[in-house]
């Protein structure tokens, strides 16, 4: 039986409402003698905290009583551990109970997370749920600080959801957030989200997205796809061999570095504030549509470069690797560009570190 934090207490506190059923109060100088410890009293603190040292206090109460009263806080010991994490030698301690008593089978079960709402071993607990299902529609979570999406299957979360403070998603290698009905605009709104941790590696798509929580990490995305605006993502970082779709995004945060990913599409964007863009080995990357290039870029390295219908007339430099590659590219140059156009394969070799040396020197000497 799960038994959530009703009327929060400090530890503190608990711990003067206990000692009255460990030691006793002192009235007028006297200790007095320990109150008879009940079920009642223990639900009322379970009600109050999580926190280990009062959980503990609890159990170590119950394990003061008689054999033949310590069974009729079954109900107490299970509800410790029902949906809440505590410390190893706390479950040992209930695991103890349990065992005496004649209810291990049913403690052990209490190992398994249940889908719900969750307390983790802390004096402020906060109010989390426990998710297993991976797909969510037209759902309520703001009144949760944080939730646990534990599926390890594509998680996806779209139309009308209401969203908590904080959101984890350990297990899935596939998270997407974005809108599932066709016939709507509404977009999952991320307003009152203070952050969202994914799975090294995942593939997150936020494209349905709209008002990202301010310094999201996104550095552990393998792939990644972004629209809308980023204005909230100003340290907005990519994983090595990441995949990013930026394609129609505004409000980039200024200098992105993609010199790490395999796969970079900004086709749509406006790049005023990429004066710098640099590009990985091999890199597929599109263009298409964009504008506000910076006047000198290199895409001699990409394996294949888009630049369908983009507006080249602030470039002053363009290197291609070869004039096949340009061709390629569906690049189109505007009327009257005076810019540089470079193709690398054809430009000469540097002379070698050997002739180099001995042309500083009459008769190769060095």
């Amino acid at each position: 039986m799960f038994v959530d934090i009703k009327n929060p207490k400090t530890p503190l506190k608990i711990a003067n409402i206990l000692t009255a059923y460990d030691k006793g109060v002192v009235v007028k100088g006297v200790r007095q003698p320990p109150q008879k410890l009940t079920p009642e009293v223990c639900f009322d603190i379970l009600k109050s905290t999580n926190y280990p040292r009062c959980i503990r206090d609890i159990l170590q109460l119950i394990a003061k009583l008689p054999d033949e009263e310590q069974a009729q806080f079954k109900d107490v010991v299970l509800a410790c551990f029902d949906n809440r994490k505590q410390p190893e030698p706390i479950f040992q301690l209930g695991q103890e109970l349990a065992e005496k008593s004649g209810y291990g089978i049913e403690f052990a079960k209490l190992k398994k997370i249940n889908e719900g709402p969750y307390l983790f071993s802390e004096a402020d607990a906060q109010k989390c749920y426990m998710c297993f299902k991976s797909e969510f529609t037209d759902e309520d979570f703001s009144a949760y600080d944080k939730v646990m999406f534990l599926s390890g299957e594509k998680i996806h979360l779209g139309f009308l959801m209401k969203f908590p403070k904080n959101m984890e998603f350990p297990n899935s290698l596939d998270v997407s957030f974005s809108e599932q009905k066709k016939w709507t605009t509404s977009r999952c709104n991320f307003e009152g989200v203070q952050n969202i941790r994914f799975k090294d590696g995942a593939k997150v798509n936020l494209s349905g997205a709209e008002n990202f929580p301010r310094n999201l990490d996104l550095s552990k995305c393998s792939e990644l796809w972004l629209c809308g605006d980023l204005t909230s993502l100003p340290h907005l970082r990519f994983k090595d061999g990441a995949k990013v779709d930026l394609s129609n995004a505004y409000n980039l945060p200024e200098n992105l570095d993609f010199s790490m990913c395999s796969k970079v599409n900004l086709s749509g964007c406006n790049l005023k504030g990429q004066p710098n863009l640099r590009f990985n080995d091999g890199a597929k990357v599109d263009l298409a549509f964009a504008y506000n290039l910076p006047e000198k870029l290199d895409i001699s390295m990409c394996s294949k470069v888009d630049f369908e219908e983009c507006d080249l007339s602030a470039v002053k430099e363009l290197i291609f690797k070869n004039r096949q590659q340009m061709k390629k590219s569906h690049a189109k140059l505007p009327d009257g560009w005076k810019g540089k156009l470079v193709f690398a394969d054809e430009q000469p070799e540097p002379p070698a570190l050997g002739l180099a040396m001995s042309a500083k020197t009459p008769g190769g000497r060095s």
